[in-house]
Order: C-alpha cells, then structure tokens, then sequence
C-alpha cells in the first residue's frame, strides 16, 4: 500500500487507528499477527559470499576473455581483464561489508524505546513492540524505529544516508502526494534506521520488520 498517496484520514482508516492511537489489546492482537518489530536475516555461508561476484554474466565474458588472451599469449591484456574482476570484487565486497554494519547497528535498536500513543496516552515502549498502526512521537536526536507515514510535523528534517545515500538531510512534512514517487522523494513518509535532525512529529507506523524498505534491502543484500 502505498501510504504516501494517501491522505492522513485515510491512512488511519485503512490501518484501522485513530489521532489517539490503538489500544493495548488491539496493539497485543497485531504483535500476535505480524510479529516484532526486528528486521531478520538469514546468514549467508561464507563461501557464498565469496563466489557471488564471480558470478555474474559479466564477470564470466570477462573471465573468458582472460583464458582467451592467455591462450593467444597476450599476457598485458590477460592481466588487465584480470585486474579489472578483482576489482569489481572489492567493491562487491566494500559494500557488503557496509550494508552489514549498517545491519548490525540497526539489530541494536531491540534494546532501544519509542514514544506511542497508545489510547491516547504516552508511553515509552521497547521498539519491537511496535505494529503498523501505533502513532509514534518523533523528536530530534531520535532514530526512527519503523516506516512510518508523517501525521503532523514541525520543522522535520531526517538524514536517510543509509536507505537513500544522500548525504544531505531531509525536510519532511505531512502533505499528500498524488503521484508515484521513489522512496527518496517521499517527503511524507519516515524510514526506519533513519535519524531526525530537527524538528518533531507525529506519524503512524504503516511497516515493521522485514516489511520495511530497509528490512527489504537488508534481505536483498544478504
């Protein structure tokens, strides 16, 4: 579902909330449901790993034109084809590397607490507790604990480096968008593992888990 063409009425029909938030046993019944709010990976095998960069089409015409030219005795070319593949490999391998950091930093999060709404009261509860649904108070300094779409917002500005790359913050605000728009332009919407600059808000979290986008490239580079 795409939440950030919706408008925020909507969105809180459609996940069944309300401006004052669920109540417990709604909450409890959606935990049941859906699960903790923990993006989980499987492991990949260490040789899995190793071989994945070798296995693309590229790489393998790249490989065969290294047996060609060592066949044909050209040596200079052999070596810079060959050059060329170990270092595609280090790349792959740098950015593994990264996105399993990043991983690892945001699994932190399970011993960390949120500010929700819950029957229209505060509370503080651990971050695997959430579900789509629950409306979360965003302060500067927080990490964003779930996909979240933006209800009100005063002054909000979030850096996404780790889900968008852009180095620059982000303003955010609560206002419909009418059409498609890739993650990164989603001004309404809120991403896990994400930190707010400034500003607060409230939204309501629309994706937990593994249904998140960073639990989506989490699983993919995995």
């Amino acid at each position: 579902m795409e939440y950030y063409k919706q408008s925020t009425e909507n969105v809180l029909k459609r996940l069944s909330s309300s401006s004052s938030g669920l109540t417990n046993p709604e909450s409890a019944k959606r935990l049941k449901r859906d699960g903790p709010n923990e993006v989980i990976i499987k492991g990949t095998p260490l040789w899995r790993k190793i071989i994945e960069p070798f296995l693309d089409v590229f790489t393998a015409v790249l490989a065969v034109a290294v047996i060609i030219s060592v066949w044909h005795k050209d040596y200079v070319d052999a070596s810079i084809i060959a050059i060329i593949i170990i270092a595609s490999a280090v790349i792959y391998y740098a950015q593994r590397i990264s996105a399993e950091r990043v991983l690892r930093a945001l699994r932190s999060k399970s011993q960390e607490s949120a500010e929700v709404l819950r029957s229209g009261k505060i509370v503080s509860l651990p971050v695997a507790k959430l579900v789509a649904g629950d409306i979360i108070i965003l302060q500067e300094g927080n990490k964003i604990p779930a996909d979240a779409r933006i209800l009100s917002a005063s002054n909000l500005v979030v850096d996404e480096s780790h889900l968008t790359g852009e180095s620059l913050p982000i303003a955010k605000n609560d206002k419909l968008l009418r059409t498609s728009k890739p993650v990164y332009e989603q001004k309404n919407t809120v991403f896990q593992g994400s930190f707010v600059v400034s500003g607060q808000a409230q939204a309501i979290v629309t994706a937990t888990g593994n249904r998140t986008e960073f639990g989506k490239l989490a699983e993919l580079s995995s």
